[in-house]
Formats: C-alpha cells, structure tokens, sequence
C-alpha cells in the first residue's frame, strides 16, 4: 500500500507536464516490465502504463504502446478474473475460457514454432502427477496457439495429448499479457488467476505436490 501511494503521488507530482510523464513512463517500463527490468513487477508498473493511457493530451502514437500494456495487464493480473478468452477448436467448434468447468485450470499459450514452448509441451504430456490431476477430474489444460488457426496449427495439434483443450485464439494477444512465449496462467474454479508467468520446471513441481497430498493419506 505504502509502495502503490508512493507511486500515485510521483504520478500526479509531474502529469501537468505531458513530456515528464511519458518520460516517467518510460522509465518505469525499462525498470519494471521491459525484458532488461532490474525488477519485474507488472502491479508496480501498471499505475504508470494507465497514466499514460488515460491521458488525451499525450498524441495518440505515443499513448497506443501504453494502451495496449495497460489493458492486458489489468486483464491478467494474479487475483483478476481472467476474461472469457474465445477460441477455435481444430476441428472448427467455437468455445470460451468460461465454459471449462475444473477446480483448476492451467492456461497454457503456445506456439508450433517455438522451440521452449514445444519443450514446455513434452514435458508436461509426459509428466505423470500432471496426467494423475488431469484423470482425477482436478486439473483440465487449455492449449492457445495464440493466432488465427491455420493448417499447419490444425497438423500440429494432432499431436497434442488427446486429455487436452486445444485451440487457437487472434483475441489471445489483445487479452492476455504473454510477452515471453511460452506463458502460462494457473486459475482457480471461478477463473481467478492464482499465478502467471510460470516457469516449466515450477509447474511440474506443484502439480507434482499437489497429486502427493492427494494420494498421500492423512497421517
């Protein structure tokens, strides 16, 4: 709370001047959310990105950057509501995020191309505590190939575990925050992210918990 004050006020302190605020803004970005961020913190960087947006004196070229940075954070922050994302399944059948039903879901954008999201892929078809959860009804994975679907999506997909939802989203991109592929989110029943930006080896390791305390009796 101290931090998000302290934030609110440097904001309104330099706002009168548009060229302090992009500047300010800037900053923020290359600190708190660009790929060279001594310290990565979306919820630290927000406040700044909506300055940016929110204000129409700035032009609108410079303002689009923030814009877009703004809304998909706010769209995915942990403790958010992730939105009801929309997709099509390689065989054609339209679904959204908000019509899987699980105790939990693992949001899991990737791309064909991509060689860590295909290393990503393996290792989580191949685990055997992810496919336990996934059997006992705890766990559904939702697979995004974050783009129009086209053919060569379709063949790859094939390939995809058959426990899975696949599907392909052009929304993905304008919705979610996904700037290092693969990105995944962990949701909760209601879709309130509980996590995001996992890393592969994290994943395994809770799901790997999570299927020991359900097998492992009370002592």
């Amino acid at each position: 709370d101290t931090v998000h004050a302290s934030i609110m006020t440097l904001i309104e302190n330099v706002k009168g001047n548009k060229n302090n605020l992009l500047t300010l803004a800037e900053i923020a970005e290359s600190t708190l959310y660009g790929d060279s961020a001594e310290v990565l913190s979306d919820e630290l960087y927000l406040p700044f990105a909506a300055a940016i947006a929110n204000n129409k004196k700035i032009p609108a070229a410079s303002r689009a950057r923030f814009e877009h940075q703004a809304r998909v954070l706010a769209n995915s922050q942990v403790g958010a509501i992730a939105p009801a994302l929309k997709f099509v399944t390689p065989n054609g059948e339209k679904s959204d995020l908000s019509k899987i039903e699980s105790p939990y879901t693992l949001l899991f954008f990737n791309d064909p191309d991509c060689d860590d999201c295909a290393l990503a892929k393996t290792r989580l078809a191949a685990d055997y505590s992810t496919r336990q959860l996934i059997e006992k009804g705890i766990l559904k994975i939702v697979s995004i190939y974050p783009d129009a679907p086209t053919e060569e999506w379709r063949e790859s997909a094939a390939g995809y575990p058959t426990t899975w939802i696949v599907g392909a989203s052009d929304e993905a991109d304008d919705t979610f925050d996904m700037r290092n592929a693969p990105v995944m989110y962990f949701l909760e029943k209601d879709k309130k992210i509980l996590a995001k930006n996992m890393v592969i080896d994290n994943v395994i390791n809770a799901f790997n918990m999570i299927n020991n305390a359900q097998t492992t009796p009370a002592q």
